[in-house]
């Protein structure tokens, strides 16, 4: 059963167009504004996703942005916009960010379900083509480099057998003998690399989603921005990647919103067992024993702990924000 996200701020439209589908036979997930979409979309991976542009919080165009950056391409969804009116600018903004389609308010349910069909038998041909592209690659790949080292092997050994003449025939048959079986392993290799189910995932490193966030796109003050993005585990997992993005995108906008920082310093470090991210600016602070924290942070502490992760801040008045916090790194995959 294929899963379809919607993301409407309209509760009425949002429930109406969830049951149609459940109705068709898909696995429905909604969200009601484009942060909260782009936090759906990390915990569900749906097949496709529905909407809306006009929206609080993020919209139609940020929610796309976000996920195409992230998302590594055999794992990127249909994505259709729904709008009450498109206007040709929109429309070329959004194919330009990854947009699969666009549908006009009010639409047809027939025409609706006809556009879902149809993209998702087209991801599910692009996928199947993709991974044996890659297939045939990888065992092309494999089969040069072992070619070329048995192939050099064989040379050796005829080199060595044509060179000694006083050797017993017995061992100059053996030395031939080790000749065919290098030759019978490159026939084998050819065989085995053919089966190949190799892993095609490819992910984007944390450094290309900092970079929009050192470009809002909007009249937001900017913020010197300092990363340091450490891993022992090679390619993060993208699902790990996305978590680390949102958190940072909360504390990012609570600072652009109430810190005045000038400079921000952000350090993830990432190994088998546990992901540790710091994050400091230099704005006004505030004093944490008589303060209350703000609506930004509440939240910021509420996602750490549906990840069950843990979560420390340290802030004084005109020293700025330290916020520091962990994750367990096996829960992401």
């Amino acid at each position: 059963m294929s899963k379809i996200l919607i993301i409407e701020d309209e509760k009425i439209l949002r429930e109406t167009l969830s049951e149609i589908l459940e109705i068709s036979g898909y696995d429905v997930v909604q969200a009601k504004d484009g942060e909260e979409g782009v936090e759906v979309f990390a915990r569900t991976a749906p097949d496709l996703i529905i909407c809306d542009i006009h929206m609080p919080k993020k919209d139609g165009f940020a929610v796309l942005k976000m996920i195409g950056t992230l998302t590594p391409a055999s794992k990127f969804p249909p994505f259709i916009f729904i709008s009450a009116k498109v206007e040709p600018e929109n429309i070329r903004k959004g194919m330009d960010l990854g947009a699969t389609d666009f549908i006009t308010k009010p639409y047809s349910t027939p025409e609706l379900l006809k556009i879902i069909k149809l993209r998702l038998e087209k991801r599910k041909e692009l996928h199947t083509a993709h991974t044996e592209d890659e297939v045939v690659r990888i065992s092309e790949f494999l089969q040069r480099r072992v070619e070329r080292l048995i192939t050099a092997a064989d040379v050796e050994i005829k080199d060595v057998a044509g060179r000694l003449d006083k050797v017993p025939k017995e061992e100059q048959d053996l030395l031939n003998n080790s000749s065919e079986l290098l030759n019978q392993a490159i026939s084998e290799m050819r065989s085995v690399s053919n089966t190949l189910k190799p892993d095609v995932i490819k992910t984007h490193e944390l450094e290309s989603y900092l970079n929009i966030m050192l470009n809002p796109g909007d009249s937001s003050p900017e913020i010197k921005l300092d990363s340091q993005i450490n891993s022992e585990i090679g390619v993060l997992n993208y699902q790990l990647q996305l978590y680390i993005c949102l958190l940072l995108q909360e504390m990012m906008t609570n600072t652009r919103k109430h810190a005045e920082a000038k400079a921000v310093l952000i350090k993830a470090i990432v190994t088998k067992d546990e992901t540790q991210i710091y994050f400091q600016d230099d704005g006004v602070g505030f004093n944490t024993h008589e303060s209350t924290e703000g609506k930004g942070l509440q939240n910021l502490r509420k996602k750490v702990a549906e990840l069950n992760g843990k979560l420390s801040l340290e802030s004084e008045p005109d020293k700025g924000t330290i916020i520091q916090l962990s994750l367990r790194t096996a829960d992401f995959g």
